[in-house]
């Protein structure tokens, strides 16, 4: 089974490791994976190769728990 990516990923798992991997240029790695030189450097620079949550960090309650009558 294949690992899930956001609908606008433009690069996997594979890729991003062969980026952080490889000691050639941004140019040359942006051309050969058909991607912009500025997600190579992403890339390169990122510390994980898998993709950030994009939820709330912090799940927010939405009203305030019940008030105890004394």
């Amino acid at each position: 089974m294949g690992s899930l990516h956001h609908a606008h990923a433009t690069t996997t798992v594979r890729v991003r490791k062969d980026i952080q991997n490889s000691s050639a240029t941004f140019a040359f790695l942006a051309a050969r994976s058909h991607i912009n030189p500025k997600t190579v450097w992403h890339w390169k620079h990122a510390g994980r190769v898998e993709d950030a949550k994009s939820g709330p960090r912090v799940r927010v309650q939405a009203c305030s728990p019940p008030k105890k009558n004394t």
